[in-house]
């Protein structure tokens, strides 16, 4: 039986996968942590609009060149689908008053 040494691109880890060596786990991670830090960063409103543009497999880019009417049609739907982030399951708002 052979070990390989501490530091080895090819020592075992949990959760690696095989062959998988320690430089592109940790690229892995980096890109998982970023992309959740962006999500993270959005507010409840852009996530809602990302959402419908997702929805409508939509880029930006591909947003802003749709014909007026059909933006305008999908901005009516990002401000429902905000509407019922800022509502919640139940219909109720969820803003909470300031405590005082």
């Amino acid at each position: 039986m052979s070990v390989n040494p501490v530091g080895s691109s090819q020592s075992p880890t949990l959760g690696g996968r095989p062959g998988e060596t320690a430089g592109a786990r940790q690229a892995s991670f980096d890109a998982a942590l970023a992309a959740f830090r962006e999500e993270a960063a959005k507010s409840p409103a852009e996530r809602a609009r990302d959402e419908v543009l997702k929805k409508h497999s939509l880029s930006e880019e591909a947003y802003q060149r749709l014909p007026e009417q059909e933006r305008a049609a999908i901005d009516r739907e990002i401000v429902e689908a905000v509407r019922r982030t800022i509502r919640g399951p139940n219909g109720q708002s969820q803003a909470r008053p300031f405590p005082g």
